[in-house]
């Protein structure tokens, strides 16, 4: 388990097998669903989020491994999606989920402890 997925960037991630898909198209859908699956129960899964999840881990592939998102689509999913590595991937993203509820909570309570001075009439004229 990690907290970190940095923390695995000096190790060699390989994917364990090929998935064998029809086409890219349905190597994206097993990606995204996988995605969507490790916002669950946390978060609805909708676009915005699967995108900024999705990107992160393209992030980390082109920061870590210099491989690029469209030259190398099937190896980055495939390496995600490896039985040896989905669990890696699953576990940071509930770590990021874990900090955004924190900092969200804390951020939340900022405001909420804020002296709000809102004049009881504004005139527009």
């Amino acid at each position: 388990m990690t907290d970190n997925i940095d923390t695995i960037a000096g190790t060699h991630l390989t994917a364990n097998a090929e998935l064998d898909t029809a086409s890219d198209m349905d190597l994206q859908r097993l990606f995204d669903y996988f995605v969507r699956k490790s916002l669950s129960p946390q978060f609805h899964p909708e676009d915005r989020s699967v995108g900024r999840v999705k990107e992160g881990i393209y992030q980390f592939f082109s920061k870590h491994m210099k491989l690029d998102r469209v030259a190398d689509f099937q190896t980055v999913i495939n390496i995600v999606l490896s039985e040896d590595n989905r669990q890696l991937f699953a576990d940071a993203i509930d770590a990021a989920k874990r900090e955004y509820i924190a900092d969200t909570e804390r951020k939340d309570k900022e405001l909420a402890t804020e002296a709000w001075d809102v004049p009881e009439k504004i005139v527009y004229g």
